[in-house]
C-alpha cells in the first residue's frame, strides 16, 4: 500500500543482519539502544547512550550509514531489564538530542512508558520540541566536533546544513552515570568547515528548552572555534549563516 517497511532488531545495531538490513524492500532500520546489551569490546567506549547512538550511525565496522537507509530506535532506556532511576533520567534526558546529531530518522523511543507517565517525566519531549520547532532538517549531514577544556570526558557532535548548524555538547560522565551534573567550564568545540560569513548563533539549555541571547560573529571559511558558555550536563547550540 506504498508504506515503508521494517523490521526490527532487538540488542544494538551490533546484532543487525548484513543480508536482511540490504533487502530492497527494507525501507527502515529499527534498532534497540540499551547500553548493557553492548559487546564487551565496546562497552568501555560506547557505555554512554550519546556514543552508542552515534556508533550505530558510524562505527567504521558494523555502522548502519552502510545501508543507506533511515535508522530509527524503538527501545531504549537504561537496560532492556530496567534500570536504576538515575540512569533513566539521564538517558531519556539525552536521547533525543543525541539522535537528532546523530543523523538518525527520528526520536529514540524510550521503552519504558508507565515510568514516564506515571512519573511525569516529560519535559525531555517539550524541551527537544521547542529547539526543532520549525527546522527543517533535510539535506543535512552529521559531524564530530573536537571538544577542548572542560572536566572529564565531554563530547560534541552537530547537524549540519549549507547555512544552518544544530550541535550538541554533553558531559559523557554524567551520560553514562547519571545523578549529579558537574559544572563545565573553560569548554570549547571546533566546528569543521563552516562557510565564511557572518554568522549568528544561540545557546540552548537543552534541559528546559530555552534559548539565551542571539550572538553574532564574523568568520573567514574553515573551522570554527567557539567557547561554550558554563553548563552542566549537556548544552545545545544553533547557528545559521545571515543572508
Amino acid at each position: 500500500y506504498g508504506h515503508p517497511v521494517t523490521t526490527h532488531w532487538s540488542n544494538t545495531y551490533q546484532r543487525v543482519h548484513p543480508q536482511v538490513a540490504a533487502l530492497p524492500g527494507i525501507d527502515l532500520l529499527c534498532i534497540d539502544a540499551y547500553r548493557s546489551d553492548l559487546s564487551d569490546a565496546v562497552q568501555s567506549s560506547q557505555g554512554q547512550l550519546a556514543k552508542l547512538l552515534w556508533a550505530s550511525i558510524d562505527d567504521p565496522r558494523q555502522g548502519l550509514a552502510q545501508y543507506a537507509k533511515g535508522v530509527l530506535v524503538t527501545e531504549y532506556g537504561g537496560s532492556s531489564q530496567g534500570s536504576a532511576d538515575a540512569s533513566m533520567r539521564v538517558d531519556h534526558a539525552c536521547g533525543a538530542w543525541a539522535a537528532l546529531v546523530g543523523g538518525h530518522a527520528g526520536s529514540p523511543m524510550l521503552w519504558w512508558h508507565e515510568w514516564v507517565d506515571q512519573g511525569d517525566h516529560w519535559q525531555p519531549f517539550a524541551a527537544i520540541g521547542a529547539f526543532i520547532a520549525g527546522e527543517d532538517l533535510r539535506g543535512g549531514r552529521s559531524d564530530d566536533c573536537v571538544v577542548t577544556g572542560g572536566s572529564g570526558d565531554v563530547a560534541s557532535r552537530m547537524w549540519m546544513q549549507t547555512t544552518r548548524v544544530l550541535a550538541y555538547v554533553v558531559d559523557l560522565d554524567w551520560n553514562r552515570r547519571g545523578g549529579a551534573q558537574v559544572r563545565q567550564t573553560q569548554v570549547r568545540i571546533a566546528l569543521p568547515a563552516l562557510p565564511a560569513g557572518t554568522w549568528q548563533g544561540q545557546w540552548w539549555d537543552a534541559d528546559r528548552g530555552i534559548p539565551g541571547p542571539t550572538f553574532s560573529t564574523v568568520h573567514v571559511g574553515g573551522e570554527f572555534v567557539l567557547s561554550v558558555p558554563e553548563f552542566s550536563g549537556h548544552v545545545a547550540l544553533k547557528m545559521w549563516l545571515e543572508r
